[in-house]
C-alpha cells in the first residue's frame, strides 16, 4: 500500500520538508517535529530506524508525497506545460521512441503526453536512488513501460499536472489518495 499526497502548497512559505513532516506525522503516529527524516548526501530521504519508505516532488506550485508500507518507492509531479515544442533537448532523459511519441500526439495533447513521458522517468529515478543518469535514454517508460525489470507505475492527471508513483512489483501499485484531488489516468494513457 503507498500513500500518495497531492496537493498545492499552501502560501504558507513553508519547506516541503515541512509539509511532509506534517503529512507523514499521522500516519506514524507522532508529532510533525519527531518525525524521523533523514536526507542522504545525495538528498535522498528516508526515515531513519524505519520499514517505510518515501519520495517526495515539487514542481512549481504542486507538491507530491509518497509513501509505502515497505516497498521502495518514487513519485514525482509535473505542472503540465502548454506544449512541447522543447522535446528535443529532453534527449539526456527522454528514450527516442518517448521523443517520438510526443512528438506524435496531436499538438493540444503534447504538452500532457510530454508531461506524462517526464514524471515516469523521474519517479523511475527517485525509486533507484539515481538521479537523472545516462542509463534514461535507452529506456522507454511510456506510453507502456519497457525492460524495466519489475517496475510498475501509477500516473494520473491531477487538476493541471501530472503525478506518477513507481515501485516494484507485477502489477500497478495500489495507491491510496491522501489529498481531497480527483484524480484520472491521463487521456489516452495506455499503461
Amino acid at each position: 500500500m503507498i500513500d500518495l499526497w497531492v496537493e498545492r502548497a499552501d502560501g504558507r512559505g513553508s519547506s516541503p520538508h515541512t509539509w511532509l513532516r506534517e503529512r507523514v506525522a499521522g500516519s506514524l503516529g507522532v508529532e510533525p517535529d519527531d518525525v524521523p527524516l533523514r536526507v542522504d548526501d545525495g538528498g535522498a530521504l528516508s526515515l531513519s530506524g524505519m520499514a517505510r519508505q518515501l519520495s517526495l516532488s515539487h514542481h512549481r506550485d504542486w507538491l507530491a508525497l509518497a509513501l509505502s508500507t515497505g516497498e521502495p518507492v518514487g513519485v514525482d509531479v509535473l505542472t503540465v506545460p502548454d506544449g512541447a515544442e522543447f522535446v528535443a533537448d529532453t534527449g539526456l532523459v527522454l528514450s527516442p521512441d518517448e521523443i517520438e511519441f510526443v512528438r506524435s500526439s496531436p499538438p493540444a495533447r503534447r504538452g500532457a503526453v510530454f508531461a506524462e513521458c517526464w514524471v515516469r522517468k523521474e519517479a523511475y529515478a527517485k525509486l533507484r536512488r539515481t538521479g537523472l543518469t545516462a542509463e534514461l535514454p535507452g529506456m522507454t517508460l511510456s506510453p507502456v513501460p519497457v525492460r524495466t525489470s519489475g517496475m510498475v507505475f501509477w500516473t494520473a492527471r491531477i487538476e493541471d499536472a501530472l503525478v506518477s508513483v513507481s515501485t516494484i512489483g507485477s502489477r500497478a501499485p495500489e495507491i491510496r489518495l491522501r489529498s481531497g484531488h480527483a484524480c484520472a489516468p491521463p487521456e489516452g494513457d495506455l499503461a
